[in-house]
């Protein structure tokens, strides 16, 4: 199973989607948690030995960064070489939502 290193950058995100949801549509405070906790679920389960596709755009192809869809989201991947964990591996950071 590989190591999948969540970006600040997607936490933050995640942070003004609840907000957003529950400004913005009048979702109850729970029912955004849930729908952020089956968010974090797919997350999490990008540690598991699937290889998504590359990008289709053309710039992130370039740079070999791999997309994974839930629902109206696309992930982007990097596949980096992180020394961040004691031992250099091929690990998976999520850059951008």
């Amino acid at each position: 199973m590989r190591k999948v290193r969540i970006s600040d950058a997607v936490w933050d995100k995640l942070d003004e989607l609840t907000d957003f949801m529950v400004d913005e549509f009048k979702l109850p405070e729970d029912a955004a948690m849930r729908r952020i906790d089956r968010l974090l679920e797919f997350l999490y389960s990008l540690s598991n030995p699937t290889d998504y596709a590359l990008c289709r755009f053309k710039r992130w192809q370039t740079l070999g960064y791999r997309c994974a869809t839930f629902e109206n989201w696309v992930f982007v991947r990097q596949r980096s070489n992180c020394t961040g964990y004691g031992t250099r591996s091929n690990t998976h950071r999520i850059i951008s939502s």
